[in-house]
């Protein structure tokens, strides 16, 4: 166990130095601009699939364990997010265990 006592150090005062007078902010925002590509860049919830029968398929599958019976694996999905704009959701091939 520590005995002696810790001493305290005054920290020397900082300088002020030019400080920046508040300010307001700059940027503009027009409610009525068109918005490109779905406005931030980001997908628009939610997501929905127009047609199942639009997937594709990987051409091998995904087979059981026991060899006997092979799994469709999707390959692409086709998605359309809020605000009409059309997106793919690419699957990787699946590995055999």
């Amino acid at each position: 166990m520590e005995t002696t006592p810790r001493g305290n150090q005054v920290l020397a005062p900082r300088e002020v130095t030019g400080g920046r007078p508040e300010t307001t902010g700059r940027g503009t925002w027009d409610p009525n601009k068109p918005k490109i590509g779905g406005g931030g860049g980001g997908v628009a919830w939610p997501l929905t699939e127009p047609s199942f029968a639009a997937r594709e398929y990987w051409p091998t599958g995904l087979w059981s364990s026991d060899g006997i019976l092979m799994i469709p694996a999707p390959k692409t999905i086709h998605l359309v997010d809020a605000d009409g704009t059309e997106g793919a959701l690419n699957l990787a091939n699946p590995v055999a265990p």
